[in-house]
């Protein structure tokens, strides 16, 4: 995406791992609304709320089995179905 020819990245190079199926980082931050649905849901707890409040994945959690479930309850549509 460039705007007036300057080049932006919509992916924060080093940041957080997201949920599967996770939009891009600056639309991620726009439509989460920080609630934790996705974390409660998640039945191996890899998905844990970051130090800036938002869902990310637990480096040291078991790995993800993308079952879905977070995308499922994600109402604000931050995290689509895989």
């Amino acid at each position: 995406m460039s705007i007036h020819g300057f080049r932006m990245t919509l992916v924060w190079e080093g940041g957080p791992e997201r949920p599967p199926g996770s939009l891009p980082e600056l639309l991620f931050r726009d439509r989460c609304l920080m609630c934790g649905d996705c974390v409660n849901v998640c039945p191996h707890a890899v998905i844990v709320l970051g130090e800036d409040g938002f869902p990310e994945i637990d480096a040291l959690a078991r790995g993800c089995s993308n079952c879905g479930l977070c995308a499922e309850i994600c109402t604000p549509g931050a995290i689509l179905p895989v």
